[in-house]
C-alpha cells in the first residue's frame, strides 16, 4: 500500500509538477504523486519496500541496482524515513473512476448465470 504522505505531495512539489504536467497526468481524474525525487521529471510510480514510500520513478530505482542483478545496494535507504530499502516496487495507479467501472464489471461477472 501507498502511504497517505505521498500522495498528498503533489501541491508540496508544484513546481515540478508543472513541468511535466502535460506529458504524464492521468486522463481521468488528473491522478497523480507528484514528481520523482531524483530526476524531478517524471512522476513517482515506484514504491520502496518495506516502508511503502512513494517518491521516485522507475527509471531512478534502477540507479539503486547492483551491477550483477543481484538486488539493491545494501546501504539504499528511504529518503524520508531513512528505513533500510529492501527493494522497490513500481506501482500502477487507477482513478476512482477506473476502480468503480473495474468493479461493477466484477461484480456483474460474478452473477450466476441462471
Amino acid at each position: 500500500a501507498v502511504c497517505t504522505c505521498c500522495v498528498k505531495r503533489e501541491m508540496e512539489y508544484q513546481g515540478s509538477y508543472q513541468g511535466w504536467q502535460g506529458r504524464y497526468q492521468s486522463s481521468d481524474n488528473n491522478l497523480t504523486t507528484g514528481a520523482c525525487i531524483v530526476c524531478r521529471e517524471a512522476p513517482a510510480n515506484t514504491v520502496c519496500q518495506p516502508c511503502g514510500h512513494l517518491l521516485v520513478c522507475f527509471r531512478c530505482s534502477l540507479r539503486y541496482a547492483l551491477a550483477d542483478g543481484s538486488g539493491i545496494h545494501p546501504d539504499t535507504r528511504c529518503p524520508c524515513c531513512k528505513q533500510s530499502v529492501k527493494n522497490f516496487q513500481r506501482v500502477f495507479m487507477q482513478s476512482l473512476a477506473t476502480q468503480s467501472r473495474s468493479s461493477e464489471g466484477s461484480r456483474s461477472s460474478s452473477r450466476p448465470w441462471w
